[in-house]
């Protein structure tokens, strides 16, 4: 009785998946086990791939502050370089 109510109640799609173990992709169509999982690799490389480029970003950064410390500047004429710079990113 309780599977036959489950049945009746659950929301299913054309295969008979649960709707909440399905995953779609952008045009809607539902994507499988293997296609989810590819696109779960896909989006953690291209996360990985942005932070190495903050990572670099940071050393090369850092390395422009020392250059810019060594030279004469203050903290407070560096400190103001970078707002411009974060103002200028925006």
């Amino acid at each position: 009785m309780i599977k036959e109510w489950l049945a009746k109640n659950t929301p299913t799609d054309c295969d008979g998946m649960n709707n909440t173990t399905l995953k779609r992709s952008v045009n809607g169509e539902i994507l499988g086990r293997r296609q989810t999982i590819k696109s779960t690799k896909r989006k953690a490389r291209k996360l990985q791939s942005l932070q190495r480029e903050a990572a670099v970003s940071r050393k090369l950064m850092g390395k422009e502050i020392d250059n810019l410390y060594k030279s004469g500047y203050t903290f407070y004429e560096i400190t103001d370089i970078i707002n411009d710079l974060a103002n200028c990113a925006r």
